[in-house]
């Protein structure tokens, strides 16, 4: 297992493991979803070229997962989840774990956990915040983070209605 950072030639591969994992595509959800509404090309380049926390986990030269984070400062600040997030009086100073995929071919084979240990060493001191779906209940998600150290601060509400659960980690140095 190969993490890196992830390459401006790795979009088409994070676009597919997203609609491979995404909810109007998975019948069965206990292995986990994503739910990003804009899958487009421009928008996760951009996220690759400009956030500061982007890799990739490779296995046999094949793209089988991903992680996709960013300090605030470089979250775009129109964005309903900036404002949720100042709103929580976390400090000016996280690191907000936008989005993590692993191919349904090799999901519970580790892939999740290699990404985070990776995030985890080159954010050490730093706090860490996710968000994952609480309506609809995306268990796998939950249970992965709240293994990896994670701890609920709150539930949010987006404009659609849905609900989602917030989660922080401030220590991450010896959880791998």
């Amino acid at each position: 297992m190969n993490i890196r950072k992830a390459k401006q030639e790795d979009t088409k591969n994070i676009i597919k493991i997203i609609e491979s994992v995404h909810i109007n595509n998975v019948k069965n959800r206990d292995n986990g979803f994503l739910a990003s509404k804009d899958l487009s090309e421009s928008t996760y380049e951009r996220m690759i070229k400009n956030y500061d926390y982007c890799y990739v986990c490779e296995l046999e030269d094949r793209v089988v997962g991903f992680l996709i984070a960013a300090s605030i400062d470089l979250m775009d600040k129109k964005s309903e989840i900036y404002s949720l997030l100042l709103g929580k009086n976390l400090s000016k100073d996280f690191i907000y774990i936008f989005q993590i995929g692993v191919d349904v071919n090799f999901q519970r084979m580790g892939v999740a956990k290699s990404l985070y240990a990776k995030l985890f060493e080159e954010t050490e001191g730093k706090r860490l915040v996710v968000i994952t779906s609480k309506d609809p209940f995306n268990k796998a998600s939950r249970e992965l983070h709240l293994k990896l150290g994670f701890k609920d601060i709150d539930v949010f509400e987006w404009t659609d209605g849905t609900e989602s659960f917030v989660y922080n980690k401030k220590d991450h140095r010896n959880d791998l």
